[in-house]
């Protein structure tokens, strides 16, 4: 099918079954959408269901979508220049296995790092548990990250940072410019967490927080501003922004032609509804 359609763009492998693996060699693909097989869940027909995508040769792709947090697949990309972005990456996937050249990412964990990724620009992670130990393994692994969409994060560990990672600070250039923090409620875990990028990110423009809607109000807002120590700010320019809108969506994708969207991870539901002030 993809060599005989040799203009085809976007391709979105949705509910399949039937056979095991795929190897793509295609000059025009843009994007590459994975949602669930059909009998991902059916460990008896392990041969009716996609295990293995193996990008061999793509020197256009933009764009690598996992539309599924039931996706259990090894991806393998070997070549992919363009590659930019990719996610949502999802540590509930213990299965899966995302690999780049001998660089191998587990789940969400990067459990071997022989060699960056730079052309990643865009990333989506979905965590049960915050986790900054995981987080900045993933920053070491895409190092020209622009813009981080952290879903579903609730109290987890303290993620203490300011002496257990104060060689990776001094040392590595964070590149960050739009920060997005999903499941903010002020906790102690939350707050580390979000203290580490405000203040050590400099080129960092927006850090958006989405809040519930018991939290949205201007009390809670200004009482974060002072916990998260806007005023030590690493990026003088940088926003803090509060909002209570929340999607189920994880990748907003629900056809083929959804994968042309530049960043499928920033909602479109809304557009002003539930935004608060900035500073």
């Amino acid at each position: 099918m993809i060599s005989s359609c040799p203009i085809l763009e976007c391709l979105l492998l949705k509910l399949s079954f039937g056979f095991t693996c795929v190897r793509i060699s295609s000059s025009n693909l843009k994007s590459i959408g994975l949602g669930a097989s059909y009998y991902g869940n059916c460990i008896n027909k392990p041969n009716l269901r996609l295990q293995e995508l193996i990008i061999v040769d793509a020197p256009c792709l933009e764009r690598l979508l996992f539309l599924s947090r039931y996706l259990e697949i090894s991806v393998s990309v070997i070549a992919a220049p363009k590659l930019e972005t990719l996610g949502c990456l999802s540590d509930k996937l213990h299965d899966s296995r995302l690999v780049f050249g001998t660089t191998i990412i587990q789940g969400f964990q990067v459990t071997k790092l022989t060699a960056v990724v730079n052309n990643v620009r865009i990333l989506a992670v979905k965590l049960p548990r915050i986790n900054l130990d995981m987080v900045i393994d993933l920053l070491k692994c895409f190092p020209c990250l622009e813009k981080l969409y952290i879903k579903c994060c609730i109290s987890g560990e303290m993620n203490r940072w300011r002496r257990k990672h104060k060689q990776f600070i001094e040392c590595f250039d964070i590149r960050l410019k739009t920060i997005v923090l999903e499941g903010y409620q002020g906790m102690r875990s939350q707050i580390n967490l979000t203290s580490f990028f405000l203040l050590n990110v400099s080129k960092l423009e927006l850090m958006t927080l989405r809040v519930k809607k018991r939290d949205g109000n201007e009390a809670f807002f200004a009482e974060q501003y002072g916990v998260l120590q806007m005023e030590k700010r690493a990026s003088r320019t940088a926003r803090l922004h509060f909002t209570t809108e929340s999607c189920y969506n994880d990748v907003h994708v629900n056809h083929v032609r959804d994968l042309v969207i530049t960043n499928p991870f920033e909602c479109r539901c809304w557009h002003s509804k539930g935004s608060f002030g900035e500073k």
